[in-house]
């Protein structure tokens, strides 16, 4: 259903075209295409030592996160054949408003698949930190 022209859209009933807009669906605005082939640009670089980001930012409810599961649809996770390492291209990170630089990163480092690594270190650091303080006292 979500790939219907607007003819079809339009010959159906009330209900169904009103459960059709609440539907996930790309509407190719001229800003979204913009912000898209801003990150397409990014993506269609070069590797370089340096990683490349964007920071897609705004007022709520203009369409950030449409803009970026579509680009997740389009470069979606993959595991490679030979290493069978995940690769993925896009990072989708929600975050508290504000986030702390604390709470982005863990959420950044998360959504890279290093959330295990962090919770360890955080337990061993709590517990080293512990350890000092009791051979302190």
């Amino acid at each position: 259903m979500t790939d219907k022209s607007w003819n079809t859209v339009l010959k159906l009933s009330v209900a169904e075209r009103i459960y059709y807009l609440h539907l996930a669906v790309w509407w190719p605005l001229k800003y979204a295409i913009q912000a898209l082939n801003e990150f397409e640009d990014l993506m269609a670089m070069p590797d370089d030592d340096r990683p490349r980001c964007i920071l897609l930012v705004g007022e709520s409810n203009i369409g950030k996160t449409r803009i970026l599961k579509e680009l997740l649809h389009r470069h979606p996770p993959a595991r490679d054949a030979t290493t069978g390492t995940l690769r993925k291209p896009v990072l989708f990170v929600e975050t508290p408003i504000p986030p702390t630089p604390e709470e982005l990163m863990y959420e950044i480092l998360c959504q890279a698949g290093w959330c295990h690594r962090i919770l360890v270190w955080a337990a061993w650091f709590a517990m080293q930190q512990n350890n000092c303080q009791t051979l302190a006292s």
